[in-house]
């Protein structure tokens, strides 16, 4: 990986390979490789590259042929077109390199335990369209049909209660309009709910037992210390329950129309509110 990348090359740059020696031995434990000497100093050496396509070309494919790769990033391409077209854009964001796993930190692990909890509301959204015959030209591209939205339906589901889950569905004039309400009556329902929550059941003895013994968090089944809890602390708080409802779409956003109508009016209700 690049140590060092300058920022502007000059007709006559060269590459060097940095190669670090040093006296080690491989532990036969734990089979990895240890320094001999730890207060022993460290010897680099510079090597020149004549070819970076010759030196890393081996570990991309076993062909012969040549590979043109960025020396600041590492990218590779095939031809030197190619590697030019990449240039101009590199050249312009800061050196990057890919850093891989250690020894020592080499396993992956799911760690955004706060959407690991179903969200109580969700939203998902489609609209129908008709395909309308048009004839403009943008620039250098001509269009020759528009979506023209003539339904709209979503469905609100909550994962808590069925009866508060339902489909609503409308076909007619001012579809953004109509839908622009219905999102905004269902978030006044949503904030009702949230401004009144119903009391939990209170625990039997059992659960009571099983929650004064527990030694690990229920979310990120890691252990806490301490006294027992149900969680534990950084998890608890990164878990809060936000307020937002997900809002999943499939078509909407592609409806340059619809959406610019839709915000208008979903904007001008919010300002009442």
């Amino acid at each position: 990986m690049p140590c060092h990348v300058t920022k502007a090359e000059q007709s006559n740059h060269v590459n060097l390979l940095l190669i670090q020696e040093e006296d080690t031995y491989v532990d036969e434990v734990t089979g990895k490789r240890k320094r001999t000497d730890l207060d022993a100093p460290i010897r680099f050496h510079y090597v020149l590259i004549k070819s970076l396509s010759r030196l890393i070309r081996s570990q991309i494919t076993q062909n012969h042929s040549t590979i043109h790769f960025c020396s600041r990033c590492l990218h590779y391409f095939y031809t030197p077109e190619a590697l030019k077209r990449h240039l101009r854009d590199c050249g312009l964001e800061k050196p990057c390199r890919v850093r891989l796993p250690t020894e020592d930190d080499n396993i992956l692990s799911f760690k955004n335990h706060k959407h690991d909890e179903r969200v109580p509301f969700v939203v998902y959204a489609d609209l129908e369209c008709l395909l309308k015959s048009v004839n403009r030209e943008i620039t250098t591209t001509r269009e020759v049909q528009e979506h023209e939205p003539f339904a709209v339906g979503f469905y609100t589901h909550c994962s808590y209660k069925e009866t508060l889950s339902g489909y609503q569905a409308y076909r007619g004039p001012d579809l953004a309009a109509w839908f622009a309400r219905q999102l905004y009556s269902l978030a006044k329902q949503v904030e009702s709910l949230y401004d009144n929550p119903v009391k939990m059941v209170p625990l039997t003895p059992q659960q009571e037992t099983e929650l004064q013994q527990a030694l690990l968090c229920h979310i990120c089944h890691q252990p806490f210390y301490g006294k027992n809890g149900c969680a534990t602390t950084a998890t608890s708080l990164e878990f809060t329950e936000g307020l937002l409802i997900p809002f999943v779409t499939f078509s909407i956003k592609t409806r340059a129309s619809f959406l610019s109508s839709f915000t208008i009016s979903l904007g001008m209700m919010l300002t009442l509110w």
